[in-house]
Formats: structure tokens, sequence, C-alpha cells
């Protein structure tokens, strides 16, 4: 269960690093001919929207918007209560509360002078099918296809921010494992996880 704080440390990840993944993906987008990138994410699937923008959901489910230019932009199906701590944990231009994301969605791309109706989705075939419908239903007639190999480019070979916070991960797991009072044959998982936070 993730629960906690959820903080950013920019030191660790500065906002440079979101900007040039952001950049890479943009870049990939304009040699595609895509007019947008849609990332899905929801608690047990955050590692997409995440790697471009520090954003890990507790809850719920949101929808990252990438343009060819600018900073991307976070539709979420939360109250606006929470939209202050989402724009203080997360590289994002704006966050869009809303009960329904693709009429919201919807609405967005009308609104972006699209240069191209061609629609990327970020494993297309993981995204809920209302979200989809919704832009397919449009009246611009939005080409929408996956874009699952053109982000898959864009991130790898990871970046020296990637390669340096999973060898810090690593880390902690095997010193919380090496820790571990074992009792019977089964670890003590309390001991673990306590290590692991304090870490």
């Amino acid at each position: 269960m993730r629960r906690g704080l959820l903080n950013w440390s920019k030191e660790e990840l500065p906002e440079a690093v979101f900007d040039g993944r952001v950049a890479r993906l943009q870049s990939a987008m304009q040699e595609a001919d895509l007019g947008a990138v849609l990332v899905y994410t929801n608690f047990p699937r955050p590692a997409a929207v995440s790697y471009l923008t520090h954003f890990v959901p507790y809850w719920n489910q949101c929808i990252l918007v990438v343009l060819p230019e600018g900073p991307p932009l976070l539709i979420v199906s939360l109250s606006k209560r929470v939209a202050g701590w989402i724009m203080e944990t997360a590289h994002v231009g704006e966050v869009i509360c809303t009960p329904n994301i693709g009429a919201e969605l919807v609405t967005l791309l009308a609104g972006a002078g699209l240069a191209s109706t061609r629609i990327g989705v970020v494993e297309m075939d993981k995204t809920p099918r209302p979200i989809i419908q919704a832009v397919m239903d449009a009246d611009a007639e939005y080409d929408v296809s996956d874009a699952s190999q053109l982000f898959a480019g864009v991130r790898n070979p990871a970046d020296e921010a990637e390669v340096t916070l999973s060898a810090k991960a690593a880390k902690m797991a095997a010193d919380a494992l090496a820790g571990a009072a074992w009792g019977g044959g089964d670890p003590d998982l309390a001991a673990i996880e306590r290590d692991i936070r304090l870490a």
C-alpha cells in the first residue's frame, strides 16, 4: 500500500531532468507527426507519468497530456483540494480537476490548436475505454493510435538520474533485507518495512 508522505527532493531529482525527458518525447512526437501524447496513470500504474513529471497518485486516475510544446498538463479525477499538493510534488504546467476525464480531455485538445489530429496513447490497451472513446468520438475526428513504442524509444536507454535512483533503491532494499530478523525461516516483514522507510 502506498501511504505516508510523498515529497520531492529537487536536489536528488532536479526539474531539469523532467524538462529533458519531456523534450525528448516532444521531439519524437514531432518526428511522428503527433498532435498530442496521452499517458494514463492510476494507483497500480504510476511509472510512465512519474517518469515524465514525478507525480505518483495515491488513488483514483489521471491522464497526462503532452503537447508538442510546453509543459505537460495533468487531468485528474480528484477534487480541487489536492491540486496544490500535486503542483508541489509534480512537474506539470497545470492540474485540471474534473469528474469526467474524457470530456475534459476533449475540451483541452479542442482548445490546444493542434497542428496534427494524430493522437498517441502510451499503453493504449491498458487505458480505460471511456477515455479513449471520448477522444475517438470527438468532432475533430482524431486519429488515435498506440504510442508505447515511441515512449519506449524515448525512455531507453535510461538517463543518468534514473540509473542513480535505481541503484540507490536497490541498495536500500539489500540493506533492509540483510538487517531483517529471520525467525523460523521467515523474514520479519515489519522490520524490513521500517528500515526501508527510515532509509
